[in-house]
Parts: C-alpha cells; structure tokens; sequence
C-alpha cells in the first residue's frame, strides 16, 4: 500500500527514472527539496512511511528540515542512505503494531551521531557506528546534529531463528570490539553506492552473503557478552518493557503493579535485569524521565507547563521529579527546555 500523500506523489515519481523494457532499474534518490521548506518534515513523513516503515518525527532546533534519501533493494532486504539534519524518529507504541513490525531496523552512522533507545536501554552511536531495532516494540532515534546513515531493513525472520536471544541487543553498539562489524559496514556501504538496482540470482545470492554476515556479527555479540538469556526469559524481559511502555502515565505504575500484571515476582524480574546493572524501579524512573526530556523539546507540547507534562508521565512528586531530572540531564528541566528554546515557565 502507498501511504505517500497524493500531494507529494509527484515530487517522489520526478525524482525516480523510469525504466524501458530490459533496462536495468535505476535507484531511487529522494529529497525534501522536491517539496519545499514548509512541507518538507511532511513530505519526509510521508516518504519514510511508504519506502522504510511508518515514523512519527519531530524536529530538534529552530533551523528548517532538510533530508534526502537513495533507496536499494537486496530481494526482500531494503538498504537506504539518508543524510538529515537534526530530528527525532519515533516509533510509537500505537504504530508498532501495524505496518513494519515484522522488519528489524539497522542503523549504521556514517557522519554525525545517533541515540538510538528500544526496550529501556539506550546507545550513543558515532562515526562509524551501528545497532538496530526492532520494529514490533517502540523506539527512538535522537540526532542532535546532521546525520549521514545506512539503514538496512530486514525481514525478524531472516534472523530470528538463526540468533537465539536477539531482542537481548536492540540499542547496542554492534562496532565496539568487533571483527566483523566492519564488514558488515563495508559490505552494505558499497551495495549503497551502486546505481542500479539488483535482480534475479546475483540478488538473492548478495541478500543471503549479507544475512549471513549480520547474522555472524549478532553472534560475536552475544558470545562477547554475559551468557545470553534464555528465550523464554528474552520474552519475560520484553513482557515488562512492553507493559512499563503501555503504563508509563500511571502514576500507580510501580514494581509491584508490574509483578500482578505479568505474574512474575519483582525478584524474578530483577534477577533478569542486573545484567543490565538496573532494577525494575529504576528502569520505571529512567523511562519517566527520557518521555519528559522528550516532551520538553516538543514543539507539539511547548504549551504545556513542565509541572503538567511531568504529571502527565506519572509523576506525582514535583520536588522529587526536579531532583531526579537534574541528577539525570546534568541540567534543572527549566534550563533542559530554555537550550531548545522553549524557555517557558515551570508553574
């Protein structure tokens, strides 16, 4: 299905060459510029939707949206290259359940940087770094400064039976100290740069040489790492971040609701956390806190006092919330907002 806007439907087809029969399909470069500045978060909306999967963005800074995209597919494997300027790219609760949720997302930054945060935990990419999500849970990409990236997107399957215990690594850095990382880099940055599409045999033998390469650096990974977990304890794990995301405006959300809910102990849910050197209440807390550092510098929101939005995301203890906020952000939520400028009173 096109989800692309029928207004910006023939900016897309003006970007694209079309093919004769038997000639080789081009690939497809696409820019905000085809739609102009006042549109162009819209129009970038609208593109992602339809060629990678359905995003909610909002702006980070005062300077206008520019971005462009080239588009490559590997048979059912989809590689884009995107240089942006500062935005954030959420994948809500409400929109990982329909369009794209079988896919995961790999990010890769070429230039700039990346926060990417999935299922409580978060990672700073830079030059030359790279982690996925996965695309049935929510997340979020923060790029506070202009971005260059390869994203790859590929079917949970292609992978999922291949790697036990994958969702352990959503929103981890795949470069530190691995071997393969940059083959895997190297290998998608020069599928980037070709300017006709893939076809028939040599597609799907390149898309298999690919998974395979993604699939062994999963394993380092992992075998780098702690023990991993078991599948039945990946799946408590998701279960607790999934309802923490579901209740997280509940200012009733503590340990213990969370323990009724899912029928398992908060000890149970802490041993499973520690070896993420965190516990159930302060995964609650951090969570609390990352939604209003992103509501502060939402423009959607910038009319909402901080005392509402910090309610509004289940707080109930104001001097407790700024005391925490400050120890986490390094900065009073009144000067967190007043750097985007949105200096707007606390009451």
């Amino acid at each position: 299905m096109n989800l692309v806007d029928p207004k910006f439907q023939h900016t897309i087809m003006m970007t694209s060459t079309s093919s004769q029969a038997g000639e080789k399909k081009q690939v497809m470069t696409l820019s905000t510029r085809s739609a102009g500045a006042p549109d162009s978060l819209a129009y970038w909306h609208e593109l992602v939707s339809d060629k990678i999967l359905p995003l909610d963005f909002r702006l980070l800074g005062a300077a206008p949206f520019e971005a462009e995209m080239k588009c490559f597919d590997v048979a059912d494997l989809h590689i884009s290259h995107i240089r942006a300027s500062p935005h954030c790219a959420l994948r809500t609760n409400e929109l990982s359940q329909h369009a794209g949720s079988e896919s995961l997302i790999f990010n890769f930054v070429l230039d700039g940087s990346c926060e990417a945060r999935q299922d409580g935990r978060q990672t700073l990419l830079k030059d030359r770094g790279g982690a996925f999500c996965n695309a049935a849970r929510p997340y979020a990409l923060n790029f506070h400064e202009p971005v260059q990236i390869l994203v790859l997107q590929l079917p949970y399957d292609a992978l999922g039976k291949a790697v036990r215990g994958l969702d352990c690594l959503a929103a981890q850095d795949f470069s530190t100290d691995s071997e393969i990382f940059p083959l895997v880099l190297n290998y998608i940055g020069h599928l980037a740069t070709r300017t006709h599409q893939l076809d028939g045999v040599p597609a799907s033998r390149i898309r298999q040489n690919l998974v395979d390469l993604v699939s062994a650096m999963m394993t380092e990974s992992l075998q780098r790492g702690p023990m991993e977990l078991s599948e039945c304890k990946t799946a408590a794990l998701v279960r607790v971040r999934s309802f923490i995301e579901s209740n997280i405006s509940n200012p009733e959300l503590n340990p213990s609701l969370v323990s009724g809910a899912l029928h398992l102990s908060v000890r149970y849910i802490n041993q499973l956390l520690e070896k993420e050197g965190t516990s159930l209440s302060r995964l609650i807390w951090r969570r609390r806190l990352e939604l209003v550092a992103e509501d502060l510098i939402d423009p959607r929101v910038s009319a909402l006092s901080i005392s509402t939005i910090a309610f509004n995301r289940g707080f109930n203890d104001l001097a407790h919330f700024s005391k925490s906020f400050r120890q986490r952000y390094a900065k009073t939520p009144r000067d967190y907002r007043a750097t985007r400028g949105m200096g707007l009173d606390y009451a």
